[in-house]
C-alpha cells in the first residue's frame, strides 16, 4: 500500500501466477544473527557475502508487533506444544 492508500503489485509480472508456481522466497524473520561483533560494527549491511540462512517453518517464527501477533504466537506456542 502506498501513501495515498492504493495498492500495486510488486512484481505485475506474476500477476495471475498461482502462489504455487511462484519461485519460492524466504525472508528475514530477525530472530537471531551471529557473527564477530566487528563485523556487525563496521557494516552497514547485516547480509554479506558469506551469510548463510538458518531456515525456520512457519511455526517457530512469529514477528510480534500488535496484540494480534502476540494472540497468534500463543496459538501456535500451544500448537507446538
Amino acid at each position: 500500500m502506498d501513501k495515498k492508500k492504493k495498492t500495486k503489485m510488486f512484481h505485475p509480472k506474476n500477476k495471475n501466477k498461482r502462489s504455487q508456481d511462484l519461485i519460492k522466497a524466504f525472508h528475514d524473520a530477525a530472530q537471531f544473527y551471529l557473527g564477530e561483533a566487528k563485523n556487525f560494527l563496521d557494516k552497514s549491511e547485516v547480509f554479506l557475502e558469506n551469510s548463510k540462512p538458518i531456515v525456520l517453518s512457519r511455526t517457530e517464527a512469529v514477528d510480534v508487533d500488535t496484540k494480534d501477533d502476540w494472540k497468534i504466537a500463543e496459538l501456535l506456542f500451544k500448537y507446538r506444544n
